[in-house]
């Protein structure tokens, strides 16, 4: 038992794209999930190819390196609004028992040309998360272990707040 709760936290930290704050329970409650027309297609910029396709009720995103130095990547993500906020919830692909597939938030601004994405990650929200969540610190990110219907009210309440997320977003280019 011991060794296969190592091997999951070691895998959970390894495969969880760049956000500090993850979480064993989905962001995007069923009931709240959207579809944005805009986000599907091929994105870029100087380092990755994004390609995101419509499937079901949510997305798969693979992400490419634009050279031949990286390693491709696959996510599942669903899409919600919390407030004025569009939020991916992004949950790496594949059906690995060693990995376990935790969800990281993103939120995304998308238009005909452009998608500019940011993390959910502050310390402002890490003290929100303290404050409200069910949560674990685990070399330097946080593991949120609420329930899902927990996360929901939460982000619902935060996800609009630019204070929740990280920096500039990161913008792409649509190919």
């Amino acid at each position: 038992m011991r060794l296969s709760l190592l091997m999951a936290t070691a895998t959970l930290l390894g495969c969880t794209g760049c956000s500090d704050l993850i979480s064993v329970n989905a962001f995007a409650p069923d009931n709240l999930v959207i579809q944005d027309a805009a986000l599907p297609g091929i994105w870029a910029d100087d380092d990755q190819i994004y390609v995101v396709k419509a499937k079901d009720d949510g997305y798969t995103i693979a992400v490419l390196p634009a050279k031949d130095n990286g390693t491709a990547l696959s996510f599942t993500a669903k899409l919600f609004r919390a407030g004025n906020a569009e939020i991916l919830d992004l949950v790496p692909a594949g059906d690995d028992a060693f990995r376990l597939a935790v969800h990281t938030p993103v939120r995304i601004w998308v238009d005909e040309h452009t998608l500019r994405f940011t993390y959910l990650d502050s310390k402002w929200l890490r003290e929100q998360v303290r404050a409200g969540l069910t949560s674990q610190e685990l070399n330097k990110r946080t593991l949120i272990t609420s329930p899902a219907a927990t996360l929901t009210r939460f982000l619902l309440i935060h996800g609009g707040d630019d204070r929740a997320w990280e920096g500039d977003p990161a913008g792409l280019v649509r190919q």
